[in-house]
């Protein structure tokens, strides 16, 4: 038995072999592609991977440091109020020492300027008491010298102008 082929069969069966042959060309041209471009493949897809990993460990380091500075912020967060009262009460405590440093001062102050002004109150008095006697001395002397011009006749100041020669002539 013989087969004869029909024109339109005959150009299934050649269209057939004609698809055959570019599957096989295709499957070759893969295979072909396949082996020059399968190590450049693989050195990218490794290195691509290796970028990745790296991401990967670089993001976990970046997390848990992250997560350690939240964990020492919410620590610092929940000492924040005893931190706040611990620096209002040093601050109280500086400004009462402060204070009283001011008061101490101040008092010593006042008390130089008192003894200031005792020693000046003194020396003034002393100034007014010397000037006092002064003038009363001055004041005596005149007066003594008034009465003794009034009382004295010329006959006792010969008398006592002799007593005052002879008394100078004593001493020498």
């Amino acid at each position: 038995m013989t087969f004869e082929l029909t024109p339109l069969a005959s150009v299934v069966v050649l269209s057939e072999i004609s698809l055959g042959i570019k599957l096989i060309n295709f499957a070759i041209f893969v295979i072909g592609m396949g082996f020059v471009l399968y190590k450049p493949i693989t050195q990218g897809l490794q290195a691509r991977t290796q970028a990745i990993q790296d991401d990967l460990q670089k993001a976990n380091r970046e997390m848990e440091a992250a997560q350690a500075k939240i964990k020492q912020l919410e620590s610092r967060l929940g000492n924040l109020d005893q931190e706040i009262a611990d620096i209002r009460a040093q601050a109280e405590h500086d400004a009462k020492a402060e204070r009283e440093r001011i008061v101490q001062t101040a008092k010593e102050d006042a008390e130089r300027l008192r003894a200031m002004a005792r020693l000046e109150i003194e020396g003034a008095y002393k100034a007014a008491r010397t000037q006092l006697k002064a003038f009363a001395a001055q004041q005596a002397v005149e007066l003594a010298e008034n009465l003794i011009r009034k009382e004295i006749k010329d006959d006792d100041r010969d008398r006592l102008v002799t007593r005052y020669v002879e008394h100078l002539d004593r001493i020498n």
